[in-house]
């Protein structure tokens, strides 16, 4: 099943995956990141300087994605980065 995914709608994207039987009939789901929003604040405070900030960057950002949760039980995770 594909999953569509954009960072601009949330602020992380999380998957996990657990397997339940009759046996555990419980899902302790470890979840990890796909994706994360990274947001950066600059405060000036009591700093009484100018303070510039001449340059911020971020490169190889993604900010659109899919996740295919295969079914099968030890089928990996694919992901399609747009």
């Amino acid at each position: 099943r594909l999953i569509p995914f954009e960072l601009a709608d949330q602020h992380d994207i999380l998957y996990g995956r657990a397997t339940v039987t009759r046996d555990i009939p419980t899902a302790d789901i470890e979840m990890k990141h796909a994706m994360s929003l990274v947001r950066i604040k600059i405060l000036k405070n009591e700093y009484m300087g100018e303070g510039i900030v001449s340059n911020i960057r971020f490169d190889n950002v993604i900010t659109r994605m899919t996740l295919d949760i295969r079914r099968e039980t030890n089928s990996p995770l694919i992901f399609d980065f747009s």
